[in-house]
Formats: C-alpha cells, structure tokens, sequence
C-alpha cells in the first residue's frame, strides 16, 4: 500500500512538472531552430570602420594635416594624433623616418576582423 501511494503521488509530480517540461522544451526548440537558421546564413562582408581622427604629413606644406572622419587609410604616413605626427616628421631632416615621405593610402577598405560562419 505504501509503494502504490509513492508512485501515485510519483505520477501526480511528473505529471504536473510534465506540462511545465513540455512547454519548456518548446520554447527551447525553437531557439534551436533560430539558432538553426542563423547558423545557415551567409557571413555578412561589410565596409571597414572608418578612422574617427587620423594624421599624416604633407612633405609638401611640411606639416601635419588630419584626414577627414570617416576617411578609410593605411599605410606607414597615418598617425593616431597631430602630437605624434609632428614628432615623427618636423622637422624633416634627413635622419628622419622615410615613413614621413610617404603619402597615406587612401580608399576603400576590406575589414580587418577575424569572423567564422557554420557551414553545413
């Protein structure tokens, strides 16, 4: 009699908690399946970041000039702020960094960042 009121009283829990599983397991199944479709997707290639404040030297006008923001560049004559520009490049002697006689590379930019996709 004991085992036969453990297991009803089994079946009742189970049952109750079943109906909570149950939807459970739904919701879960269907953040499965959005996983799913996200994963199936092709990685998206965009546009580089573009510099908020960059410098480089005009050997020209022999001086430091920003570059516009927004402005894709690279390359060795692009310096992070004017301060660092200047102490690179004026004034230009000889014994200075050839870096500072060369013009930025300006233009499109392909992203520089490291991404991964799920392929089938």
């Amino acid at each position: 009699m004991k085992l036969a009121a453990t297991f009803v009283i089994f079946i009742c829990v189970k049952y109750i908690d079943g109906r909570s599983w149950f939807k459970d397991s739904k919701k879960e199944n269907g953040r499965l399946k959005e996983q799913q479709k996200a994963c199936s997707k092709a990685p998206f290639v965009g546009v580089c970041h573009p510099l908020n404040e960059a410098w480089y030297y005009d050997k020209n006008k022999n001086s430091c000039k920003m570059l516009s923001r927004g402005t894709c560049a690279g390359g060795n004559n692009l310096f992070p702020t004017m301060k660092r520009c200047m102490k690179s490049c004026i004034p230009l002697t000889p014994n200075n960094s050839p870096m500072c006689l060369q013009r930025p590379v300006i233009g499109s930019c392909a992203p520089v960042i490291v991404s991964w996709f799920y392929d089938e």
